[in-house]
């Protein structure tokens, strides 16, 4: 299955423009039982590498579906951002933008994971445009993962996606430069 999942990120993240990727090889719901300095370790690197100024990652009390590895992932990379801070203040990013749910839409149509996710994360500070056809495309590239959003929230991704059309970030500007 990883290597399913591994060739559907690729896919999908390539026809979106991401020219550069990384992938490791953790377990699918493994990663908030993995060695967190680890990869808080290798999660720094690459922002060093890439000369990143601004991280975009989950939510972390939601990870914007209550998964545990997204909510993983996001403390990984908050942490990842403050010890750059610290260490190395010239080449760390300036800001983080915390992916959201859409409140409204969650808390009506999202069911008890929807709901869950909405009061576990603050309000946004900036929105804008999505791309509901990307969404859909990307959702369809994700064979393996393909019931998720009907499960999680008793819907189908399809239809979420439409209704979703606006992203929305909380943004915390951590540097100044």
């Amino acid at each position: 299955m990883g290597a399913v999942r591994e060739a559907e990120t690729l896919k999908n993240s390539y026809l979106l423009g991401v020219s550069e990727h990384r992938v490791w090889s953790y377990p699918d719901g493994g990663l908030s039982d993995a060695g967190l300095e680890d990869y808080v370790a290798r999660v720094k690197t690459l922002m060093i590498d890439w000369e990143v100024d601004l991280v975009v990652t989950f939510w972390p009390e939601s990870g914007f579906s209550n998964h545990l590895d997204h909510m993983a992932a996001s403390r990984a990379a908050t942490q990842a951002v403050a010890e750059l801070q610290t260490e190395h203040s010239e080449n760390a990013p300036i800001a983080i933008a915390y992916i959201l749910a859409p409140r409204p839409m969650m808390m009506r149509f999202g069911g008890k994971t929807g709901q869950s996710v909405a009061l576990n994360q603050p309000e946004p500070t900036h929105s804008m445009p999505g791309e509901p056809w990307a969404k859909i495309r990307g959702w369809k590239i994700h064979q393996s993962q393909r019931d998720f959003v009907q499960h999680a929230y008793g819907m189908p991704p399809g239809l979420v996606h439409r209704l979703y059309d606006k992203e929305h970030y909380y943004v915390v500007r951590v540097a100044d430069r």
